[in-house]
């Protein structure tokens, strides 16, 4: 199972037993209720992430220009920094051979469109294929992402979720493939459009990692977010399964 979708479908959920300062004083700091993925490139990422601080970051995205310095990177790590690291690739062609070389390398999830990636990769036992959408898929299209385990959408809409509109047409978008949802997020984002999203099912949000400050603050809104009511905990939709309704 792709280690992003694991700790996609454990968020929110808080330790039973608190370990630290938290336990001596018996305050227990909410789980994030959203994950962050940071876009970055292969040859700063060490950097980056020293910058913003590995904590503040779930995960990371390459872009798939970069595939060949990365799998360097990712093998010969210095120390092996990278080694507990959860990251994919966004890709914008892969064949089959390519595929192979990045899921050896480490890759835990693709994001894409159709158009870009080989038909095998949906049926990868190692990776999962979040898939970009502009639009909602018409009813035949859903179907089919749906049957062929599609393991989410990627939000490439350009929604401020500053209207009802807005979220409405998110939530259409991630029925198109049901499982989980991420989105890009383009500049700092208030407490309260990070809410609305997350209250739609947003899991995650993916952001530049060349941008610290924003990765930073991003972070800190998502970890003061309130803890979702119970009616709304986060339950990831399981995909039909391969040739099934």
């Amino acid at each position: 199972m792709s280690k992003l979708i694991d700790l996609i479908g454990r968020l929110g959920q808080q330790s039973a037993q608190p370990i630290g300062f938290g336990a001596l004083t018996g305050r227990v700091e909410a789980a994030p209720t959203m994950a962050l993925i940071g876009i970055a490139s292969a040859s700063s990422v060490a950097d980056d992430l020293a910058a913003v601080g590995r904590d503040n970051v779930d995960a990371v995205v390459f872009n798939s220009d970069d595939t060949e310095l990365h799998i360097e990177i990712s093998r010969h790590g210095e120390d092996g920094a990278f080694s507990d690291l959860i990251w994919g690739v966004f890709c914008r062609y892969m064949d089959n051979k390519a595929l192979e070389e990045m899921v050896t390398a480490g890759c835990d999830f693709l994001l894409a469109e159709m158009d870009s990636i080989p038909g095998a990769v949906v049926s990868h036992p190692d990776v999962a294929v979040i898939l970009g959408l502009e639009e909602p898929a018409d009813r035949e299209t859903a179907s089919a992402l749906r049957a062929l385990g599609v393991a989410g959408s990627w939000n490439l809409a350009d929604a401020s979720a500053s209207t009802l509109e807005d979220l409405v047409e998110v939530r259409r978008i991630a029925n198109s493939t049901g499982g989980i949802m991420v989105m890009t997020a383009y500049g700092g984002m208030s407490g309260t459009a990070l809410s609305s999203l997350r209250d739609t099912g947003m899991d995650a949000l993916i952001t530049s990692l060349e941008d610290h400050d924003q990765v930073r603050e991003l972070a800190q809104s998502i970890r003061e977010l309130p803890p979702r009511r119970r009616s709304e905990s986060r339950r990831i939709q399981a995909a039909a399964p391969r040739g099934g309704e």
